[in-house]
This record gives C-alpha cells, structure tokens and sequence, in this order.
C-alpha cells in the first residue's frame, strides 16, 4: 500500500469558499511507476497521479462564526457532491467541533491512439460554510487498489 499523510496545527482563519492548508507530510510511502510518483503536493492540494483507487480521509477540529460551518471536498477544483461535512455553531469564537470526512477516488486511464494516458485527480479542500477557524487538519491517503511497482 502506498501512504501519505499531511498535518496543519497552526490556526487557519479561513473566509467563505477560502481552501484549507493541508501542511506537512508527516508520513509518506511512495513509489514512481513509469517517471511518475503517486503523490504530487502543494499547500492547498494533493495531486492522485498514478491509475488506481485511493482512500482518503480528512479531519479538521474548527469553530467558527455563529451558522453552519461546512467543509467541502474537491477533485480538480469542482466540489464533489455529497462529499462534505457539516456541523451547526450556535455562540460564535467558543464551540469547536471535530469534522471528518471520508470518500474513496478513482484515478482512471485511458488509451488515446494506442498510448496510455493517466488522468490525475487534484483533490483539495474548501470552507463552503460561514467564516472558520481551523486549529487542526489531518489527510490520510491510501493508494489501496492498483500497480505498485
């Protein structure tokens, strides 16, 4: 199985709509197949490059303004409906609530005049609620189906 792992425990205000830092990697094991590493990562976003299924979950520990604060999961920028966590803040700046949310990916291929293409998934993260704070961030990803070698 390959792993990646990322955490952020410096507070994030995140405004509406805003993506949500992932910070470091604090576990990684990754192998290349053909030139091509299974995870490519920035701040914000993790790059699903080889073909296969991955499973990922997300947890966040965050307050927020008085509403709904929402966290939204996203593959190559468009949200994914029905992937998302939700949880109701009633006195602004005091409740904090842990969100999860796990969903499994698909990195498909395709065959384009007889030459193999990947197509990479950019899964990333949104605040699509009212305004937030974020103390904690954790993403675990698991390549669980697919080539390794």
């Amino acid at each position: 199985m390959l792993l990646l792992g990322t955490k952020n425990v410096v507070p994030q205000d995140l405004a509406v709509n805003e993506l949500i830092n992932l910070g470091t990697n604090y576990s990684v094991w990754c192998k290349t197949v053909n030139g091509v590493k299974a995870f490519s990562r920035t701040d914000t976003s993790v790059t699903l490059q080889q073909q296969g299924k991955y499973h990922i979950t997300a947890v966040f520990v965050a307050g927020g303004e008085a509403g709904i604060v929402t966290f939204q999961a996203l593959s190559n920028g468009v949200a994914i409906p029905g992937i998302l966590t939700s949880e109701t803040i009633t006195t602004a700046d005091t409740q904090i609530r842990t969100f999860v949310i796990d969903f499994y990916v698909t990195v498909d291929s395709s065959c384009v005049l007889g030459v193999k293409a990947i197509t990479p998934q950019t899964i990333a993260f949104q605040n699509t609620g009212v305004e937030s704070t974020i103390s904690s961030v954790v993403v675990n990803i698991d390549k669980v189906v697919g080539a390794y070698a």
